[in-house]
């Protein structure tokens, strides 16, 4: 949504994707193009950068079941 000299690092998990981005970059911050990076971990990307943990706290309140 908003790009800005901040950030330091794009991480992009699909190969098509990444090149869609860079190409973009390109375009309007080619200094910044370098920063985009092709995640290839195993580790799926949401669990790596803890985006899943931020969606679900964005929520609202849950509750945690014991087993």
């Amino acid at each position: 949504d908003i790009f800005n000299d901040t950030f330091t690092a794009i991480h992009v998990d699909d190969e098509e994707l990444y090149y869609q981005v860079k190409d973009y970059l390109q375009e309007i911050a080619p200094k910044k193009e370098s920063i985009v990076k092709l995640y290839q971990s195993k580790i799926p990307i949401f669990e790596k950068f803890g985006i899943e943990r931020q969606i679900k706290t964005s929520f609202g309140r849950t509750v945690s079941m014991a087993k």
